[in-house]
């Protein structure tokens, strides 16, 4: 909870002055009873009009000066409540933003959604309510029954034995719930992750008609979900009646009591009004203290499902270095990766050697490893051995948002933002003038259909690039990352969807482009990549062949196997 009270210290004026309106009303409100049963014993009872006018003039005055405090209270607690709410939402966008790969990967999307979205907003509603009831219910439950004990020593007895009763039955009832509510979030995740599941994979689902199954799927959820929150919804609805119940006892029991002593002069009909009305309130504020009690427990679980993301530690350790010098040496020296503690290991001694002015090509079968290797040069994960250098200093010791400013990566998924073509374009490089967007934009071979769009450059791209054909995304992907002008240049599988023509003049472009990058390349094509500097051919985790198309086939059989299998020409 430190993060959240450190927000709310921020709010530190509008925390102490919503109760403190909301405790002013509810002195407003103690009073009315008493002046109402003022205007029974004194006005009504002696016939006094002119009493009668004036007390309800005061009654009145009480009723507006109640509601200027009650909303300025209500100004203050949202004011609180709404910024709380909005500061950690952005702390938690932030903190999403720094995790490591590793990380997000053991944290579920539909869980990080969910807290940023679902726990916040319960913490901002429980924040809400809290600033509002945290002293006005408490003070009128036992202003009333001081108040009581004002009127009739008899009569408070029998306010001090209901209270009690009911606070003791609040407790039982919000002890039983606090565990459900809990169990309650993580069932939402679940929901939220089979719903995104189903919404991204839309079109696989259909083509291979699984629709009744992810129906099936989602009803589970949904199922164990609404038995959850049913079971336990019952059990924090006992609380209400149970209130209703006991407070009408006791309404009965001062009746009974009131009406004997106005018999015996003890008390006046005026009093016994004012204990019925001080009974009345007490309910009231015991329904919403009942409701505040139980709504704690969600808005708790949520704040630790907030605290436990915030609380999370970066895998990875930032290094300070600065990556300055214009030329570029990459070395990997028996580097090995895990992805988990327990998995075995995807990347095993792997070692090559590339600089400045080379063009490297990775090619090998699906799963053996390509991709892993790439990932790991903008640190995107944490070697699990050997070590990875670039000018001599090892990537650990470079500040990883440098480091990542020097590489451009295109990534085997095509992930474009909503917003125009420029704007996507800008991601990596924000100060881009025509020449560079025009020349990025050539050198993918995507400046021909971006003219042809009506607004050209600030044509509108739908979310993750809807409105466009595959082979445009990926061109405009790799543009985006040629404009960030990196010093190296990463393509993983990101020309699976151009044509062979288009390939080539991608290729042929990009040759103009490496003279002062270095390019690395994943590719499935042996064609794309047989007259590469340098090609490296990874089986199983391991590079098995390295060199150029010609040394490759001359020694390398996995590289011979890929490349027949391609071209249908054996022995060659």
């Amino acid at each position: 909870m430190k993060n959240i009270l450190k927000i709310l210290k921020s709010y530190k004026i509008q925390t102490i002055l919503a109760p403190s309106f909301k405790l002013l009303e509810a002195i407003f409100d103690l009073l009315i009873p008493m002046i109402v049963a003022s205007i029974i014993d004194k006005g009504i009872s002696n016939a006094d009009s002119a009493y009668v006018l004036k007390m309800c003039g005061i009654l009145i005055l009480f009723a507006i000066f109640g509601v200027i405090v009650s909303m300025i209270a209500q100004y203050f607690a949202a004011k609180a409540s709404i910024g709380l709410g909005s500061s950690l939402r952005q702390k938690l966008f932030e903190k999403v933003q720094d995790l490591s790969f590793k990380n997000l990967d053991e944290i579920q999307e539909s869980s990080i959604i969910n807290r940023i979205s679902n726990d916040t907003w319960q913490v901002q509603t429980g924040v809400n309510l809290f600033l509002r009831l945290l002293l006005r219910s408490p003070f009128i439950v036992f202003g009333s029954l001081i108040m009581a004990f004002l009127i009739s020593v008899e009569a408070g007895s029998i306010f001090a034995m209901i209270i009690p009763i009911i606070i003791v039955g609040i407790f039982l009832i919000t002890k039983i719930c606090v565990p459900r509510y809990e169990k309650i979030q993580s069932k939402k995740d679940a929901i939220l992750n089979v719903t995104k599941d189903t919404l991204e994979g839309t079109r696989v689902i259909r083509a291979f008609g699984m629709e009744d199954k992810m129906v099936e799927e989602f009803e589970k959820e949904n199922l164990a979900y609404t038995n959850l929150e049913q079971k336990t919804s019952k059990i924090a609805s006992l609380s209400n009646p149970l209130n209703y119940v006991i407070v009408n006892l006791g309404i009965i029991a001062i009746l009974i009591v009131g009406g004997r002593q106005v018999n015996f002069g003890v008390l006046s009909q005026g009093q016994v009004v004012a204990l019925y009305q001080y009974m009345a309130q007490i309910l009231v504020e015991l329904v919403k203290l009942t409701n505040l009690l139980l709504l704690l427990p969600k808005t708790v679980a949520s704040a630790k499902r907030i605290e436990d993301l915030l609380e999370v530690e970066n895998s990875m350790k930032n290094g300070k270095e600065l990556l300055e010098d214009e030329k570029i040496v990459l070395e990997f020296e028996n580097v090995g990766l895990n992805y988990t503690a327990e998995g075995q290991g995807t990347l095993k001694n792997i070692n090559f050697k590339a600089e400045t002015g080379e063009w490297i090509g990775i090619i090998g079968g699906t799963g053996s490893g390509k991709s892993s290797i790439v990932n790991l040069i903008p640190r995107f994960y944490e070697v699990s051995s050997g070590e990875i250098r670039i000018n001599g200093k090892n990537i650990k010791e470079y500040d990883w948002r440098n480091l990542r400013k020097n590489i451009g990566i295109v990534m085997q998924n095509k992930v474009l933002f909503k917003g125009s073509i420029r704007e996507n374009l800008e991601c990596g490089n924000g100060n881009l003038n025509e020449q560079e967007i025009g020349n990025a934009l050539e050198i993918a071979q995507a400046k021909e259909f971006v003219e042809k769009k009506e607004n050209g450059i600030n044509e509108r791209i739908e979310e993750n690039g809807k409105n466009l054909s595959g082979g445009q995304k990926q061109r405009l992907t790799i543009a985006r990352a040629i404009a960030k002008n990196p010093k190296i240049l990463i393509l993983d599988d990101s020309m699976s969807a151009l044509d062979l023509a288009t390939d080539k003049k991608v290729r042929e472009r990009l040759k103009e482009f490496k003279k002062d990058k270095l390019l690395i390349m994943v590719c499935q094509r042996v064609s794309s990549i047989q007259n590469l500097d340098k090609i490296l051919v990874v089986d199983n985790g391991e590079i098995v062949g390295q060199g150029n198309h010609q040394e490759l086939l001359e020694s390398c059989e996995i590289y011979q196997e890929i490349y027949n299998s391609q071209t249908k020409k054996e022995g060659k």
